[in-house]
């Protein structure tokens, strides 16, 4: 999972920006908190992409969830990427696109002025997607992740 959110100082201020523990390289904690009143989403005028990668249908982690948001929330935006769609799969319903994370593809919809990346899921995939920011020029400060274990990206 991969969540981009433009910044609003006045949100941050009134305390919105509620992270998962103190200092750089601590992802948010993106739970089902997150999309209940006072979460992230709170105010409008912040910009949230939720990009989620998932093996398919059978296996897609809070699916209802993320549809029921991206219908009632018009600042939100989830993108959905299925590496190994079933049958049953429908493009455009059910995922977006089909393979894993490419983030290159998605260039144009998650890079925003004053913006924060959040990464969290397996440490290759963390990795991936930390250095494809990196090669889009995403200053390190901007990105932020959670680690289950040695913190991998640490100087």
């Amino acid at each position: 999972m991969l969540l981009q959110e433009e910044r609003n100082a006045d949100a941050e201020n009134q305390g919105h920006r509620q992270g998962h523990g103190p200092g750089p390289g601590r992802a948010r904690q993106y739970d089902h908190s997150t999309f209940r009143e006072g979460g992230a989403l709170s105010d409008r005028r912040r910009r949230v992409v939720f990009i989620h990668g998932a093996r398919n249908g059978a296996v897609h982690a809070m699916r209802g969830r993320l549809q029921q948001t991206a219908a009632t929330q018009p600042n939100f935006r989830a993108i959905v990427f299925y590496d190994a769609p079933l049958d049953t799969d429908v493009q455009g319903r059910d995922y977006d696109n089909a393979g894993f994370i490419d983030l290159s593809k998605l260039r144009d919809e998650i890079l925003l002025s004053d913006t924060d990346y959040y990464i969290c899921g397996p440490v290759p995939f963390m990795r991936l997607q930390h250095d494809a920011l990196k090669n889009m020029n995403i200053h390190e400060s901007k990105i932020h992740y959670e680690v289950f274990g040695l913190d991998l990206f640490a100087e």
